[in-house]
This record gives structure tokens, C-alpha cells and sequence, in this order.
């Protein structure tokens, strides 16, 4: 089974050495690459301190603005 984060989905990341023909060096790379893919490591900075409901919608609020503001940019850019 899995190790469950934050919001209870399991995270399966594993690298067999079939995969990368037995090059360890490859294997971390390949395994790192997954970890990041996965957001394991930024799940666990998140969880490491309580967020109210308010902050994350803050949050939440300010990724679509940031987003609609850079979408706005390169709109005149063209």
C-alpha cells in the first residue's frame, strides 16, 4: 500500500532497476523526478503548519489572479 499524505490519496512512487537497466544513478534521477511530479515534499511543507479555511482561499484566490494577470500580459504582448 501507499503512504497517505494531507488529503488521504496514497502516493505510489517506486523505480525498479529493470527500468533504468540497473544504473543507480539513473534510478535517483528517475526516482526524484516522480517525487517532484507527485508534490510529496511540497504536501509535506504545506501540512507542516495549520492554514485556516480563510488563508487557503487567499491563497487559492491570489494563484488566479497572479495567473489571469500573466495571461493578460502575454495577450499583449502578441
Amino acid at each position: 500500500m501507499g503512504e497517505f499524505m494531507g488529503n488521504k490519496r496514497p502516493v505510489h512512487v517506486e523505480v525498479t532497476s529493470e527500468e533504468v537497466d540497473g544504473d543507480f544513478e539513473k534510478m535517483m534521477k528517475k526516482f526524484s523526478r516522480k517525487v517532484k511530479k507527485a508534490e510529496v515534499i511540497q504536501r509535506c511543507i504545506d501540512n507542516r503548519f495549520y492554514k485556516s479555511k480563510s488563508q487557503k482561499r487567499n491563497e487559492k484566490n491570489l494563484y488566479y489572479k497572479r495567473r489571469k494577470f500573466v495571461s493578460k500580459i502575454k495577450n499583449k504582448e502578441k
